[in-house]
């Protein structure tokens, strides 16, 4: 468990500022500043067959909250962003997708 486990070292103000980015109330137009910031180059980096940027790789034995924020945080929170607003083309979030698919392939039927 040793060899696996990764620790978090503060460094300066700047692992503050992140964290209250991430968290705080305060912060919600930086936050939604961040997350278009982070798709746009993530678009950027798949048109151009660029690397993804890990956070972890196999000798890191500790890393920075400003790392962790925005190099794992803003994975998280996209996905959670694309999970909880429905599609425009049939109003549905992607678990209720599933459920709806799950059904129609079991032809289960809501009786009157």
């Amino acid at each position: 468990m040793q060899r696996h486990r990764i620790k978090f070292g503060y460094s300066n103000m700047r692992d503050d500022m992140a964290i209250q980015l991430a968290f705080s109330k305060k912060f919600i137009e930086e936050r939604k500043d961040w997350l278009t910031r982070y798709m746009e180059s993530r678009k950027t980096r798949r048109e151009t067959h660029g690397q993804d940027d890990y956070l972890y790789q196999k000798d890191t034995k500790q890393i920075t909250f400003t790392d962790f924020v925005n190099k794992e945080l803003v994975l998280f929170s996209n996905l959670d962003n694309e999970r909880s607003i429905p599609s425009i083309v049939d109003g549905f979030k992607p678990g209720q997708r599933k459920v709806l698919f799950s059904c129609f392939k079991r032809n289960l039927v809501k009786e009157l």
